[in-house]
């Protein structure tokens, strides 16, 4: 799926107006749910901070050895033995601490990743209300517009 083109925020509002105006009937008003939906999925400091969040909370590692053991022909043994062995530790630091740190790394991914939503809910709200405010305002020059005519045409006859 391909990003859309970023607009400036005057081209923005100029859309809004036309689009208030009339110049497209054919689109439909979108709601507040709607547009932050949208910018969730656009929104490049949101997506940073999703990706970091999900960085800190799965990690995958793997490893392998292989190790080959060539018998010497000379050399014969008359006796064979089989040992499974098993080791806990009962206290290692190093590994408590890194575990900590990584709940820690946890914890400020999350507090990012909500710091980053409620940014994108200011942003998203604050340019949904300046749309709103400037069709209001084109809606009372219009109004205006219309009763100046109309008073200009009365004052002729």
């Amino acid at each position: 799926m391909q990003r859309p083109p970023f607009i400036p925020r005057w081209k923005a509002l100029s859309l809004a107006l036309a689009l208030a105006g009339g110049a497209l009937p054919s689109l439909h008003a979108q709601s507040l749910v709607d547009l932050y939906g949208a910018a969730r999925s656009y929104d490049a400091s949101y997506q940073s901070a999703k990706s970091q969040f999900d960085a800190a909370n799965f990690a995958l590692g793997a490893s392998r050895s292989n190790q080959e053991v060539l018998p010497a022909p000379d050399r014969s043994y008359g006796s064979q033995t089989a040992t499974i062995s098993a080791s806990q530790p009962l206290y290692r630091p190093a590994n408590w601490a890194s575990y900590e740190q990584g709940k820690k790394q946890v914890d400020l991914a999350q507090a990012q990743l909500q710091a980053a939503e409620q940014d994108l809910i200011v942003r998203v709200s604050q340019a949904y209300f300046d749309v709103l405010a400037s069709t209001d305002s084109l809606a009372f020059v219009k109004s205006q517009k219309i009763a100046v005519a109309e008073q200009l045409a009365s004052g002729r006859e």
